[in-house]
């Protein structure tokens, strides 16, 4: 019942439509990782953009917008 190779297009596009972002926790990250404010804002963009492949600019667009950090 689970093989892939036996699901339709209009399931496949119901999973995905029906898709709803994970929450993120800083408090997971490592220490070092959690002190670096431009990596927790790129992650903090990843997830306001639900993960959706994104340029740089889209990115940094996203922190500036949401004012995550600032950039340089």
């Amino acid at each position: 019942d689970l093989d892939p190779t036996h699901i339709s297009d209009d399931e496949d596009e119901q999973s995905e439509n029906s898709f709803l972002p994970r929450s993120y926790d800083i408090d997971r990250l490592h220490a070092d990782d959690a002190r670096d404010k431009v990596f927790v804002a790129i992650l903090k963009a990843l997830a306001a953009r639900r993960n959706k492949p994104s340029s740089p600019r889209e990115l940094a667009t996203c922190i500036m917008k949401h004012e995550f950090t600032l950039l340089g």
